[in-house]
């Protein structure tokens, strides 16, 4: 079971990303207070333990304790924690990467209206960061991930110039920040995004010497990163997905030389920022469902999945993830339903048009199928998507016994890119015919 985007580029691109002991170490810290979710509990029986050895691990008495001056700042202390204006994660971020809490918090929220699908909420909002924060490169970021995910809805490239004016932008921002001293965490993690969407970009575009020349320049501001926050835990997202990548492929191609295999290691890393990310932890999410495909682990891949679901009901490119996951679960009817709530918030939708005729043609309505592909083909698709659809409508017209229309079909997925399993459907056509099993 393989995802829509070419993994091998992708993974050839991460695999020069050096690891880092950051996730080793937070993991440490953490393991000091915490037991793994995987872990058997079987410390609740005490038929075994003597009194003495109960009383020695209850919790010490405590003594010294402050006098009432001490108390009452305590008290304000805490109070003052309570009445701080944003959560946790906002000031940990602060602190890690020494920038204004409510510059982080600003930053958050404006992601969070992209991940909750609220593009005009998310265009004004980094508008608005423009004004409070000229220069700081999070105003463009922030339009051009908005751009990126409108395309990344429908598999295609309509919101280019958008896309690029934004990123030309944020560049020049970015550098001319990066000369003036203070900010640097922030800025080199924010040039990582940049040029490795940038690598992502052109990899759909299969301009793959570009993409890999973009990958290296990523790697090199996420070094700089991790020594300016060597304690910044969305960083350990690059070495999970390295590490899981980096061994699918060696494990598959003959792309990089073989090496320990850390697929199991590179996933506890994505779960790590899944759980401890600041600004990225939804995007991981995502990121494990596509691993867990991989793995061909599919109910790992519909828990990730339902997750982001129900935190981004509206998440047009996690919904459509979802509806593919219940296809291949053969669960059609709640297939069927993303799709309908996918049009319901985009209903230019393209994309879930492919996936309800793979649900129409599995609960046999074919006619219903044929219509649903034949409008994915009206519009303007890549050559890889439009092969395939061709070849799958050729199927649905077989099915129905219609020959000519099903030979017509797998030509033309042929002459688009050579589609392989057009050729050879076109090849047993013959044979049949020749055979006098089938007349057309």
């Amino acid at each position: 079971m393989r995802t829509n985007t070419p993994w091998f580029i992708l993974a050839a691109l991460l695999a020069a990303v050096p690891a880092t002991d950051a996730f080793a170490e937070a993991v440490k810290r953490s393991s000091k207070t915490s037991s793994s979710d995987e872990e058997d509990d079987e410390s609740s029986g005490t038929e075994d333990i003597d009194e003495g050895t109960m009383l020695r691990n209850q919790a010490p008495r405590l003594e010294g304790l402050p006098e009432e001056d001490g108390r009452v700042g305590l008290r304000e202390t805490l109070q003052e924690q309570y009445n701080r204006p944003y959560d946790n994660v906002v000031y940990r971020g602060a602190e890690v990467l020494q920038l204004p809490p409510e510059f982080v918090h600003g930053a958050r929220q404006g992601l969070e209206l992209i991940y909750l699908r609220n593009y005009p909420g998310a265009l004004e909002h980094f508008g608005q960061m423009d004004k409070d924060y000229p220069g700081s490169g999070l105003g463009p970021v922030g339009r051009g991930l908005i751009y990126q995910a409108l395309m990344l809805e429908n598999f295609d490239f309509d919101y280019e110039p958008q896309y690029e004016t934004s990123w030309s932008q944020a560049k020049s921002e970015l550098t001319a920040a990066l000369e003036m001293p203070g900010n640097q965490a922030w800025e080199n993690f924010l040039m990582v995004g940049v040029v490795g969407v940038e690598a992502i970009h052109a990899t759909r575009r299969y301009n793959y010497v570009t993409a890999l020349s973009k990958a290296m320049d990523a790697f090199r501001y996420l070094e700089r990163c991790k020594d300016l926050a060597p304690d910044f835990p969305d960083l350990v997202l690059a070495d999970g997905i390295n590490n899981y990548w980096r061994s699918v492929v060696a494990l598959n191609t003959k792309l990089i030389p073989d090496g320990e295999d850390k697929r199991a290691e590179g996933i506890s890393q994505m779960k790590y920022v899944e759980t401890n990310g600041i600004f990225v932890a939804a995007p991981t999410s995502l990121a494990l469902t596509f691993t867990y495909l991989e793995e061909r682990d599919i109910k790992r891949a519909l828990g990730t999945a339902s997750r982001g679901h129900q935190m981004y009901p509206d998440n047009v490119i996690n919904n459509l993830v979802l509806a593919r996951i219940y296809i291949y679960m053969r669960r059609f009817t709640q297939s069927e339903e993303i799709c309908r709530q996918i049009l319901e918030d985009d209903p230019e939708n393209e994309r879930v048009h492919y996936y309800l005729g793979l649900v129409y043609s599995r609960t046999k309505r074919m006619d219903q199928a044929i219509a649903e592909l034949e409008q994915y083909l009206g519009y303007e698709l890549i050559d890889e998507y439009r092969a395939t659809t061709l070849y799958r409508l050729a199927g649905f017209h077989y099915r129905k016994g219609r020959y000519v229309e099903a030979e017509d079909l797998y030509s033309q997925a042929v002459k688009v890119n050579k589609h392989k399993g057009a050729k050879k459907r076109l090849e047993r056509m013959k044979r049949l015919k020749k055979e006098g099993r089938i007349s057309y």
